[in-house]
């Protein structure tokens, strides 16, 4: 769980980062910044399916609330590398590579 905490801190810091220039100044809820990120396109607009599959950036604010907020889940050692590699994808949305010339 600590590792999963780390993660989620280091989205929330890359768009803090992205929307504010230095991660200072307005802070604010995860769900907001997300939504900020969205409207200014840096992330994606959210996905839906008609399988009921979730928006992966949703899945991700979903589950930082449920671990900074309690739930009943049981996270077992092998989920904090899933966790970590969605955040890192959803870091490199944020910040994506710059692509070298030809």
């Amino acid at each position: 769980m600590t590792a999963e905490s780390q993660a989620f801190g280091a989205f929330e810091l890359a768009l803090k980062r992205r929307l504010n220039g230095n991660g200072a100044g307005k802070g604010g809820a995860l769900f907001k910044l997300i939504s900020e990120a969205r409207e200014q396109g840096v992330l994606p607009a959210p996905t839906t399916s008609a399988v009921g599959r979730i928006d992966p950036i949703e899945a991700l604010r979903h589950m930082r609330n449920e671990l900074a907020h309690g739930a009943t889940d049981v996270h077992s050692p092998a989920m904090a590398l899933d966790v970590a590699g969605a955040c890192a994808k959803a870091i490199d949305l944020v910040f994506p590579k710059p692509v070298p010339a030809p």
